[in-house]
C-alpha cells in the first residue's frame, strides 16, 4: 500500500548526507519540520533502504568485487577468488581471511 507522503528532494538528499557523516537520521525530519511537511523518521529509512537496493540492483557483483579489492588494499593478506561462468559473468565468489585456515 503507497502512501501519500512527499519527501522533498532537499530531504532526501540531506537523509543521504546525514547516513554518510554518520550523523542521527532523527534529525533530518525536525529540521525541516517534518510532520508539517507530511515526512516522518520512518520516511527517511525507508528512503535510505531503497537507496541501497537500487546501488545493489545496478551492480551487486560489481559491489562485492569492489568489496574484496578494498579489503585487500586495506590488508595485503586478505585473498579472494572470483569464478566466472561461460559468458564472463562472476558465478561464484570465497574469500579466505588470513587468519583462516583451509583443511
Amino acid at each position: 500500500m503507497k502512501s501519500n507522503r512527499n519527501m522533498p528532494k532537499a530531504v532526501k538528499d540531506l537523509t543521504e548526507v546525514f547516513h554518510s557523516e554518520n550523523i542521527e537520521i532523527l534529525k533530518v525530519p525536525s529540521i525541516f519540520g517534518g510532520e508539517c511537511m507530511g515526512f516522518d523518521n520512518r520516511d527517511c529509512y525507508n528512503h535510505l533502504r531503497n537507496v541501497r537496493h537500487k546501488d545493489l540492483d545496478c551492480g551487486d557483483a560489481q559491489s562485492v568485487l569492489d568489496y574484496f579489492r578494498n579489503k585487500q588494499a586495506q590488508n595485503p593478506q586478505f585473498f579472494y577468488a572470483i569464478q566466472c561462468d561461460e559468458e564472463d559473468a562472476e558465478g561464484s565468489d570465497s574469500d579466505q581471511d588470513d587468519g583462516s585456515d583451509s583443511d
